[in-house]
């Protein structure tokens, strides 16, 4: 995360807590940004939905190397409330085998040792740039290798090979993607699939910073249109209905499913 240079309005960050029965959707160094052209105005005065692919400590680290003159605990009451969204990135099931053989657990020691040999201080919580994305990296290379396999057993069938393949050969470049788009496996991400798109289908992660720290309160299905709901969300002021926040979410005023968990 690159935070906004010398942000230097530390008081508006107090004022960033959630309280209208509506959301906003802003990256969160606007947050700060506008803090410091608006210091009079309360830059969080509704539900914020920013994005997720930050570390989970991102608000903590870093400050004095990107010029944030904010402390720790003013940038924590700043985050404090906010909600993320992201594709889910590690196979919830820590036990369970995929492909490779590994298990997710698996997968995250292995990839841990070798940061800890690199000089990283992960057992500080000091996590590299893409450490959460690091599966969906590993399950890219097996849906390529994947792909190539089928795509060369077709090949093989009419005497051609993948190696006869360049950028103006459109006929084993639509070979290629038709068995990108039909790739299927149980990944160190989980379930791994393609949409008609060639988008990776995954679950929707949905979190908020609670008491410093990211709790997730559900997870939506594109492909069901189901949202899983744990009832563990905490809002400053006017409660939300769930019905909006799924409306939103969904694009849709559907009632989601909600978990009894």
């Amino acid at each position: 995360m690159t935070a906004p240079s010398k942000f230097r309005v530390c008081e508006s960050c107090r004022s960033l807590k959630a309280s209208q029965p509506f959301l906003e959707i802003v990256p969160f160094s606007f947050l700060l940004n506008n803090a410091v052209d608006n210091p009079s105005v309360p830059i969080r005065t509704k539900p914020r939905l920013s994005a997720g692919w930050y570390e989970d400590n991102w608000f903590e680290v870093n400050l004095e190397e990107e010029d944030i003159e904010c402390s720790v605990d003013e940038m924590k009451e700043a985050a404090e409330g906010h909600l993320t969204t992201e594709a889910l990135m590690w196979n919830q099931n820590l036990n369970e085998r995929t492909i490779s053989g590994m298990t997710s657990e698996d997968f995250r020691l292995r990839l841990n040792q070798v940061l800890r040999k690199e000089g990283y201080k992960i057992d500080n919580q000091r996590f590299p740039e893409g450490y959460q994305e690091a599966p969906l990296a590993y399950d890219a290379v097996w849906s390529v290798a994947l792909a190539f396999n089928k795509t060369m057993d077709r090949l093989h069938k009419y005497g051609k090979s993948l190696k006869e393949f360049n950028y103006n050969n459109k006929e084993i470049a639509d070979d290629i993607y038709s068995a990108i788009n039909s790739t299927q496996f149980l990944g160190i991400s989980g379930y791994v699939a393609f949409s008609s798109q060639g988008d990776r289908i995954a679950l929707t992660q949905i979190e908020q910073i609670i008491n410093g720290n990211y709790v997730v309160l559900g997870y939506y299905d594109t492909q069901a249109d189901n949202l899983t709901w744990f009832d563990r969300e905490v809002w400053h002021g006017k409660p939300w209905e769930l019905e909006k926040l799924g409306s939103l979410i969904r694009g849709r005023g559907a009632r989601p499913q909600t978990s009894q968990n």
